[in-house]
Protein backbone atom coordinates (compact mmCIF):
# COMPACT_ATOMS: atom_id res chain seq x y z
CA UNK A 1 0.00 0.00 0.00
CA UNK A 2 2.81 2.48 0.89
CA UNK A 3 4.52 1.41 -2.18
CA UNK A 4 1.48 1.82 -4.61
CA UNK A 5 1.45 5.40 -2.41
CA UNK A 6 4.85 6.35 -3.62
CA UNK A 7 4.69 5.61 -7.19
CA UNK A 8 1.93 8.42 -7.35
CA UNK A 9 3.72 10.42 -5.41
CA UNK A 10 6.77 9.82 -7.52
CA UNK A 11 5.14 10.39 -10.89
CA UNK A 12 3.07 13.28 -10.18
CA UNK A 13 5.61 15.21 -8.16
CA UNK A 14 3.18 15.11 -5.23
CA UNK A 15 5.19 15.65 -1.39
CA UNK A 16 1.62 15.15 0.23
CA UNK A 17 1.69 11.73 -1.22
CA UNK A 18 4.86 10.68 -0.40
CA UNK A 19 4.50 12.26 2.85
CA UNK A 20 1.24 9.38 3.19
CA UNK A 21 3.69 6.93 2.54
CA UNK A 22 6.15 7.82 5.05
CA UNK A 23 3.51 7.34 7.71
CA UNK A 24 2.36 3.88 6.69
CA UNK A 25 5.90 1.93 5.77
CA UNK A 26 7.31 0.06 8.11
CA UNK A 27 10.82 0.13 7.28
CA UNK A 28 12.17 2.16 9.80
CA UNK A 29 10.73 -0.19 12.30
CA UNK A 30 12.63 -2.96 10.71
CA UNK A 31 16.15 -1.06 10.77
CA UNK A 32 15.00 0.04 14.60
CA UNK A 33 14.75 -3.78 15.28
CA UNK A 34 18.16 -4.81 13.92
CA UNK A 35 20.07 -1.94 15.95
CA UNK A 36 18.34 -3.04 18.74
CA UNK A 37 19.37 -6.42 18.30
CA UNK A 38 22.71 -5.32 18.07
CA UNK A 39 22.52 -3.38 20.75
CA UNK A 40 21.95 -5.97 23.66
CA UNK A 41 23.56 -8.76 21.65
CA UNK A 42 20.52 -10.35 20.55
CA UNK A 43 21.15 -11.92 17.17
CA UNK A 44 17.94 -13.65 16.80
CA UNK A 45 16.22 -10.21 17.01
CA UNK A 46 18.67 -9.08 14.48
CA UNK A 47 18.17 -11.94 12.19
CA UNK A 48 14.20 -11.13 12.31
CA UNK A 49 15.07 -7.85 11.47
CA UNK A 50 17.50 -8.09 8.45
CA UNK A 51 14.83 -11.00 7.02
CA UNK A 52 11.60 -8.42 7.24
CA UNK A 53 13.56 -5.77 6.38
CA UNK A 54 14.56 -7.69 2.82
CA UNK A 55 11.31 -8.78 2.63
CA UNK A 56 9.88 -4.87 2.88
CA UNK A 57 12.55 -4.16 0.12
CA UNK A 58 11.85 -6.78 -1.87
CA UNK A 59 7.89 -5.55 -1.75
CA UNK A 60 8.29 -1.87 -2.23
CA UNK A 61 10.68 -2.88 -5.26
CA UNK A 62 8.42 -4.55 -6.76
CA UNK A 63 5.31 -2.11 -6.55
CA UNK A 64 7.45 0.23 -8.47
CA UNK A 65 8.70 -2.35 -10.80
CA UNK A 66 5.05 -3.73 -11.49
CA UNK A 67 4.32 0.29 -11.96
CA UNK A 68 6.74 0.79 -14.47
CA UNK A 69 5.77 -2.24 -16.62
CA UNK A 70 2.42 -1.30 -16.53
CA UNK A 71 3.33 1.98 -18.48
CA UNK A 72 5.30 0.41 -20.83
CA UNK A 73 2.95 -1.46 -22.22
CA UNK A 74 1.68 1.54 -24.44
CA UNK A 75 5.06 3.72 -24.53
CA UNK A 76 5.38 6.95 -25.29
CA UNK A 77 8.37 8.68 -24.78
CA UNK A 78 7.41 12.59 -25.43
CA UNK A 79 4.77 12.78 -23.11
CA UNK A 80 6.53 10.95 -20.57
CA UNK A 81 9.00 13.45 -21.29
CA UNK A 82 6.87 16.42 -20.39
CA UNK A 83 6.66 17.94 -17.00
CA UNK A 84 4.12 17.73 -15.10
CA UNK A 85 2.80 21.73 -15.59
CA UNK A 86 1.51 20.37 -19.43
CA UNK A 87 1.42 24.20 -20.10
CA UNK A 88 5.29 24.85 -19.98
CA UNK A 89 5.98 23.64 -23.20
CA UNK A 90 3.77 24.11 -26.36
CA UNK A 91 4.61 20.57 -27.65
CA UNK A 92 2.86 18.68 -24.85
CA UNK A 93 -0.36 20.22 -24.66
CA UNK A 94 -1.84 17.79 -26.80
CA UNK A 95 -1.60 15.09 -24.30
CA UNK A 96 -3.68 17.02 -21.58
CA UNK A 97 -6.07 14.61 -21.81
CA UNK A 98 -4.40 11.43 -22.30
CA UNK A 99 -3.33 9.20 -19.43
CA UNK A 100 -0.41 11.01 -19.58
CA UNK A 101 -1.65 13.45 -17.79
CA UNK A 102 -0.18 14.70 -15.05
CA UNK A 103 2.51 12.28 -14.63
CA UNK A 104 6.40 12.12 -15.76
CA UNK A 105 9.59 11.28 -15.33
CA UNK A 106 10.97 14.56 -14.77
CA UNK A 107 8.98 15.28 -11.31
CA UNK A 108 11.22 16.51 -8.66
CA UNK A 109 10.37 13.70 -6.49
CA UNK A 110 12.41 11.19 -9.33
CA UNK A 111 15.03 13.61 -9.83
CA UNK A 112 15.84 14.51 -6.28
CA UNK A 113 16.72 10.54 -5.90
CA UNK A 114 19.29 10.41 -8.64
CA UNK A 115 22.39 12.24 -9.79
CA UNK A 116 24.22 13.95 -9.30
CA UNK A 117 26.51 13.27 -6.12
CA UNK A 118 25.47 15.83 -4.14
CA UNK A 119 22.02 14.72 -3.57
CA UNK A 120 23.54 11.24 -1.65
CA UNK A 121 26.22 13.10 0.08
CA UNK A 122 23.18 15.32 1.34
CA UNK A 123 21.60 12.52 2.88
CA UNK A 124 24.66 11.23 4.77
CA UNK A 125 24.39 13.95 7.37
CA UNK A 126 20.73 13.65 7.29
CA UNK A 127 20.52 10.14 8.19
CA UNK A 128 23.13 10.66 11.02
CA UNK A 129 21.35 12.74 13.23
CA UNK A 130 18.03 10.43 11.98
CA UNK A 131 19.83 7.52 13.44
CA UNK A 132 20.89 9.56 16.91
CA UNK A 133 17.18 11.37 17.43
CA UNK A 134 15.66 6.98 16.73
CA UNK A 135 18.23 5.93 19.89
CA UNK A 136 17.22 9.03 22.02
CA UNK A 137 13.47 8.53 21.26
CA UNK A 138 13.65 4.93 21.50
CA UNK A 139 15.59 5.08 24.97
CA UNK A 140 13.06 8.20 26.18
CA UNK A 141 10.20 6.60 25.70
CA UNK A 142 9.31 9.22 22.89
CA UNK A 143 7.29 7.98 20.37
CA UNK A 144 6.95 10.87 17.98
CA UNK A 145 10.58 10.69 17.05
CA UNK A 146 10.25 7.23 14.98
CA UNK A 147 7.88 8.99 12.60
CA UNK A 148 10.02 12.17 12.45
CA UNK A 149 12.67 10.12 11.35
CA UNK A 150 11.01 8.19 8.99
CA UNK A 151 9.97 11.64 7.29
CA UNK A 152 13.01 13.14 7.24
CA UNK A 153 15.56 10.07 5.68
CA UNK A 154 12.83 9.23 3.26
CA UNK A 155 13.72 5.50 2.94
CA UNK A 156 10.65 4.36 0.97
CA UNK A 157 10.28 6.32 -2.07
CA UNK A 158 14.50 5.59 -3.40
CA UNK A 159 13.19 1.75 -3.37
CA UNK A 160 10.11 2.64 -5.27
CA UNK A 161 11.61 4.70 -7.52
CA UNK A 162 14.55 2.27 -8.48
CA UNK A 163 11.50 -0.62 -9.14
CA UNK A 164 9.70 2.18 -11.48
CA UNK A 165 12.49 3.45 -13.51
CA UNK A 166 13.99 -0.09 -14.26
CA UNK A 167 10.23 -1.53 -15.04
CA UNK A 168 10.32 1.76 -17.16
CA UNK A 169 13.29 0.14 -19.43
CA UNK A 170 11.33 -2.23 -21.14
CA UNK A 171 8.84 0.09 -23.04
CA UNK A 172 11.31 3.24 -22.82
CA UNK A 173 15.18 1.70 -23.26
CA UNK A 174 16.61 4.91 -24.71
CA UNK A 175 14.44 7.65 -22.52
CA UNK A 176 17.00 9.98 -20.79
CA UNK A 177 15.68 12.70 -18.16
CA UNK A 178 16.14 16.12 -18.94
CA UNK A 179 19.49 16.09 -16.98
CA UNK A 180 20.65 13.74 -19.64
CA UNK A 181 20.40 10.64 -17.20
CA UNK A 182 19.32 7.05 -18.39
CA UNK A 183 16.51 6.05 -16.60
CA UNK A 184 19.18 3.14 -15.00
CA UNK A 185 21.54 5.48 -13.91
CA UNK A 186 18.76 7.38 -11.78
CA UNK A 187 17.16 3.97 -10.56
CA UNK A 188 21.53 2.79 -9.57
CA UNK A 189 21.45 6.13 -7.40
CA UNK A 190 17.82 5.39 -5.64
CA UNK A 191 19.41 1.91 -4.56
CA UNK A 192 22.27 3.88 -3.84
CA UNK A 193 20.39 6.21 -1.98
CA UNK A 194 18.69 3.99 0.44
CA UNK A 195 21.77 1.90 0.92
CA UNK A 196 23.40 4.90 2.13
CA UNK A 197 20.59 5.97 4.55
CA UNK A 198 20.22 2.54 6.41
CA UNK A 199 23.80 2.69 7.08
CA UNK A 200 24.08 5.87 8.87
CA UNK A 201 21.33 5.07 10.43
CA UNK A 202 22.27 1.87 11.86
CA UNK A 203 25.97 3.06 12.83
CA UNK A 204 24.92 6.42 14.91
CA UNK A 205 21.81 4.91 16.49
CA UNK A 206 24.24 2.19 17.78
CA UNK A 207 26.56 4.48 18.74
CA UNK A 208 23.97 6.10 20.52
CA UNK A 209 22.44 3.68 22.43
CA UNK A 210 25.58 2.54 23.36
CA UNK A 211 26.72 6.34 24.38
CA UNK A 212 23.59 6.03 26.67
CA UNK A 213 25.39 2.52 28.40
CA UNK A 214 22.61 0.61 26.51
CA UNK A 215 23.36 -3.08 26.55
CA UNK A 216 26.36 -3.41 28.76
CA UNK A 217 29.66 -2.16 26.71
CA UNK A 218 29.82 1.73 26.50
CA UNK A 219 32.06 3.73 24.32
CA UNK A 220 31.41 7.40 26.93
CA UNK A 221 34.93 7.46 29.11
CA UNK A 222 33.54 6.69 32.17
CA UNK A 223 36.49 8.50 33.85
CA UNK A 224 35.41 11.71 33.12
CA UNK A 225 31.67 11.14 34.55
CA UNK A 226 31.31 13.02 37.89
CA UNK A 227 28.77 10.49 39.30
CA UNK A 228 31.94 8.04 38.96
CA UNK A 229 34.61 9.37 40.62
CA UNK A 230 33.41 8.43 43.82
CA UNK A 231 32.73 4.65 45.28
CA UNK A 232 30.48 4.04 47.63
CA UNK A 233 31.13 0.78 50.68
CA UNK A 234 27.13 0.52 49.86
CA UNK A 235 24.79 0.61 46.60
CA UNK A 236 24.00 3.94 45.10
CA UNK A 237 21.33 4.31 42.41
CA UNK A 238 21.62 7.19 40.35
CA UNK A 239 18.51 7.53 38.53
CA UNK A 240 18.13 9.18 34.85
CA UNK A 241 14.58 9.71 33.55
CA UNK A 242 15.70 10.16 30.00
CA UNK A 243 17.13 6.77 29.62
CA UNK A 244 16.59 3.17 29.48
CA UNK A 245 19.09 1.92 32.16
CA UNK A 246 20.28 2.63 36.20
CA UNK A 247 23.84 2.88 37.32
CA UNK A 248 25.05 1.12 40.02
CA UNK A 249 27.88 1.54 42.03
CA UNK A 250 28.88 -0.84 44.68
CA UNK A 251 31.49 -3.19 46.20
CA UNK A 252 29.51 -6.17 46.46
CA UNK A 253 29.27 -8.73 43.55
CA UNK A 254 27.73 -7.53 40.42
CA UNK A 255 24.22 -8.90 40.04
CA UNK A 256 22.66 -11.00 37.38
CA UNK A 257 20.40 -9.73 34.93
CA UNK A 258 17.22 -11.97 33.72
CA UNK A 259 19.61 -13.64 30.84
CA UNK A 260 21.84 -14.76 32.97
CA UNK A 261 25.15 -11.90 32.18
CA UNK A 262 26.71 -10.51 34.81
CA UNK A 263 26.17 -7.16 35.27
CA UNK A 264 29.47 -4.76 36.11
CA UNK A 265 29.44 -1.99 38.20
CA UNK A 266 29.95 1.12 35.37
CA UNK A 267 26.55 -0.38 33.21
CA UNK A 268 23.36 1.44 32.61
CA UNK A 269 20.74 -1.52 32.76
CA UNK A 270 17.11 -1.38 33.51
CA UNK A 271 16.31 -4.93 32.92
CA UNK A 272 12.28 -3.71 32.77
CA UNK A 273 12.48 -1.40 30.72
CA UNK A 274 15.14 -3.42 28.27
CA UNK A 275 13.18 -6.39 28.35
CA UNK A 276 9.62 -4.41 27.61
CA UNK A 277 11.41 -2.55 24.75
CA UNK A 278 13.09 -5.67 23.48
CA UNK A 279 9.41 -7.29 23.37
CA UNK A 280 8.10 -3.93 21.39
CA UNK A 281 10.72 -4.06 18.78
CA UNK A 282 9.92 -8.08 18.38
CA UNK A 283 6.28 -6.86 17.47
CA UNK A 284 6.97 -3.83 15.31
CA UNK A 285 9.66 -5.99 13.45
CA UNK A 286 6.79 -8.67 12.01
CA UNK A 287 6.46 -7.24 8.53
Amino acid sequence: MAGGIAVVGLLTNSSPYILASFFISPLMSMIVATTWGLTIQNFTLVKQGLRNMAIGIAICFMVGLLAGLLLSISPNPEALSCPVVFNATQECQQYRDSIYAGISINSGEILSRGPPWANLALSVPIAAFSGVAIAVGQSSGIASALAGCALSTSLLPPIVNSGLLLGLLAGYPHLHTMEGDSLARVAWYSGLLYVVNVFWIIVMSYTTFKWKHIGGKTLRNMSRHPSLSMRATTPSLVQSHDSLSDVYLNEIPAPMNERGTQLSDLQYIDDESEESCFQELMRDSVY
